[in-house]
């Protein structure tokens, strides 16, 4: 998908290795010009697991920084989670 010169994949799996060996795979439902990774999710409320997922593909795409969008928001502003990889 492509969309005012910023490229991005929709649903992208990414492998997870701890000391050169892999232990997984998950998939980031959107990785946006091959740095920001966003999550989404339609949930009553956001968990710290959540936040875990995002950091979790951080690491392993080697983004710095992800976005968790919860659409089961009351005010999509609320649902919006920045998530900075340091």
């Amino acid at each position: 998908m492509n969309c005012e010169g910023f490229r991005s994949s929709g649903s992208t799996t990414s492998r997870s290795n701890t000391r050169g060996a892999p232990i997984g795979t998950g998939r980031v439902d959107f990785l946006v010009a091959g740095s920001l990774v966003v999550e989404l999710k339609t949930v009553n409320e956001l968990a710290p697991v959540h936040s875990a997922q995002v950091i979790s593909y951080l690491k392993a795409t080697g983004c710095k920084l992800g976005l968790l969008l919860n659409f089961n928001s009351e005010v999509m502003r609320e649902g919006i989670n920045r998530i900075i990889l340091s």
